[in-house]
């Protein structure tokens, strides 16, 4: 059975739970046969097996050098530096991509064993996707969002070029000052994109050049006495060092000249030229060059098999259907407009635990004795629950487990959450059990994928998961009331809702007041937090649209797989044999299923 244990984690207060899913009883993994057709002699089958081992590192480490921020979330180091911001790195790295499409396309695959070849089918996959998705990249303005090229700036220039001496620290010198070569090259791509005629969100450049007054305020780029964020962390690298006063003064004044001559100068080009350029108030993919085309690639990429304009009349019907299970689960009057009545509901139903952590942990206790009712095998890597000393963090958070540095999942809870904002206990069950930390650590710790395949660098796992593992937990008894559990209806009902905005925007254009006010009608949303949904939506076309696509994929995937196996489809094995998958495309779904069958 699956048991819970205190235990003490040297490196984390003595006050955490230390949740544990070890189950020594209930079957691991199998191993998938070798199915190699016999005209390969084992040779051949192991130099093709090479061949997709070495295409598969490669192809994981340009992930962590494109995207070095999170790659380190995950405890990777990426080795080359700006390989995810200068143009010429990204056609460095496109080309590499195109080669390593031409090489897998010349392998023999069916001389692998059906698991291999689902891997090797999942990597063709993830390359064809980024090269597809090239040319729309190029037709949307790199700055605003949320993993934007300055957000990446920032964190390499802090978190980049270890220093442990003097020839460390000049390095880093050097990369402050390649920093400010970055800046113009990322002017030329910005200018580049405004002949063509790509369009940047208002709010986007609000937010930008807020960024990047935070970047130059302070010492030494203005005289204030405090600190600018780059100097505190020029400070902290020297202190570390310690050395003689006279050495830190000169590498001191050097940081300073290079800050000032070089950053400084390149920091205000960049603000100028985005005071500059037209911004839009209301943005869809439509008014982007290619937009269509390129905002139909981002849901098939997604997992959706059908058009957008077929996709949005389904995600209707799905969000009617929803709408009435919440009026008979909730005693609604029916005659009435429903909205209204779930914000009143909303008013009087909001439930805040007085002691999150403590609450959380009891949850976590009794749920996590019931997981083999619904699981064949579970993971072993550890979930922590951790109380969040940020006060400026007010919602609670899952950081995934980092094998590399043998830290366990954390589960962050806060005391300073709005009662308005508490989704009790839908969140909870949604990031640790049996959601997200079942699905992280399920994949890591299946040694027989890829590393691309178990750690989310570029892409996340399935987020229609998080859905269906929040209604699994009701069959655990994980709520106790039906106020509790109708959280999963109205959590099911906003992804519909987010999907049906997204299409309407991003395809038909929806004006603004428009949108608002279906988003009213037709959820549990104010005016002002639909307004600030429309807004995400902007910024982020088809983010907030993904769960509803991939809930429905998965939903079609399990009917499948009892379709196909009758009374001898086991809810256990799909559910823990699924997950340890990894990061599985939905339009390999079928081909997982065949071999999932077969075995």
């Amino acid at each position: 059975m699956s048991r819970l244990s205190p235990i003490l984690l040297r490196s984390l207060p003595l006050t955490l739970l230390f949740l544990g899913g070890c189950q020594a009883s209930l079957p691991t993994r199998p191993d998938t046969p070798s199915t190699a057709a016999l005209t390969y002699s084992t040779e051949q089958q192991a130099a093709v097996q090479e061949q997709l081992d070495n295409a598969s590192n490669d192809y994981f480490q340009q992930l962590a050098d494109r995207f070095p921020e999170r790659a380190r979330a995950l405890g990777i180091e990426p080795e080359a530096t700006w390989s995810a911001l200068s143009s010429s790195s990204q056609n460095g790295i496109y080309q590499q991509l195109q080669q390593q499409k031409q090489q897998l396309q010349s392998l023999p695959l069916d001389a692998l064993p059906a698991q291999q070849q689902l891997v090797a089918s999942t990597l063709i996959y993830r390359i064809n996707q980024q090269l597809d998705w090239r040319d729309c990249d190029n037709n949307s303005m790199p700055l605003g969002s949320e993993h934007d090229w300055l957000n990446l700036l920032e964190t390499s220039l802090s978190k980049d070029t270890r220093v442990d001496n003097i020839p460390g620290f000049h390095r880093y010198l050097k990369r402050l000052e390649s920093a400010a070569l970055l800046l113009q090259q990322w002017q030329q791509q910005i200018s580049e994109r405004n002949q063509r005629h790509v369009v940047m969100l208002g709010s986007s450049r609000k937010r930008t050049l807020r960024q990047l007054d935070q970047m130059m305020s302070g010492y030494p780029f203005t005289d204030s006495p405090e600190p600018s964020t780059l100097w505190r962390d020029v400070q902290t690298r020297l202190t570390r060092l310690d050395l003689y006063p006279s050495s830190h003064g000169i590498l001191e004044s050097k940081a300073a000249s290079i800050l000032t001559n070089h950053l400084l100068p390149a920091l205000r080009a960049l603000r100028h030229q985005l005071t500059e350029l037209p911004v839009q108030t209301s943005l869809s993919w439509q008014q982007q060059p290619n937009g269509d085309a390129c905002y139909r690639l981002q849901l098939t990429e997604m997992g959706s098999a059908e058009s957008p304009e077929l996709l949005q009349e389904i995600a209707k019907t799905r969000l009617s259907a929803i709408q009435q299970q919440l009026v008979q689960e909730l005693t609604l009057d029916p005659a009435q407009t429903l909205a209204p009545q779930l914000r009143a509901w909303l008013a009087s139903h909001r439930i805040q635990p007085s002691q999150p952590q403590q609450a959380a942990r009891e949850r976590l206790q009794q749920l996590n004795q019931q997981l083999p009712q619904l699981f064949a095998y579970l993971p072993t890597t550890a979930l922590v629950i951790q109380p969040s000393q940020d006060a400026s963090v007010i919602s609670p958070w899952y950081e995934a487990p980092r094998p590399a540095l043998e830290q366990p999942g954390i589960y962050w809870t806060v005391a300073n959450h709005p009662a308005s904002s508490w989704r009790w206990p839908l969140d909870l069950y949604r990031n640790t059990l049996p959601g997200k930390h079942l699905q992280v650590a399920l994949a890591q710790e299946n040694t027989q994928l890829p590393d691309f395949m178990r750690a989310p660098i570029n892409d996340d796992f399935e987020p229609g998961w998080l859905s269906i593992a929040a209604e699994l937990a009701a069959d655990l008894g994980g709520y106790q009331n039906a106020g509790e559990h109708a959280w999963v209806l109205l959590d099911e009902m906003e992804q519909e809702l987010n999907l049906i905005l997204d299409i309407g925007i991003h395809l038909y254009q929806w004006p603004q007041d428009k949108a608002i006010r279906y988003c009213q009608i037709n959820s549990f949303l104010s005016q002002q937090d639909c307004q600030q949904r429309l807004q995400q939506i902007m910024e982020a076309p088809g983010r907030l649209a993904r769960p509803a696509i991939s809930r429905a994929n998965l939903l079609s995937l399990i009917q499948s797989a009892e379709s196909e196996l009758g009374q001898d489809f086991v809810g256990q094995q799909f559910y823990s044999d699924w997950l340890a998958a990894g990061l599985l495309p939905p339009a390999l779904y079928g081909q997982w299923l065949r071999l999932w069958v077969a075995q």
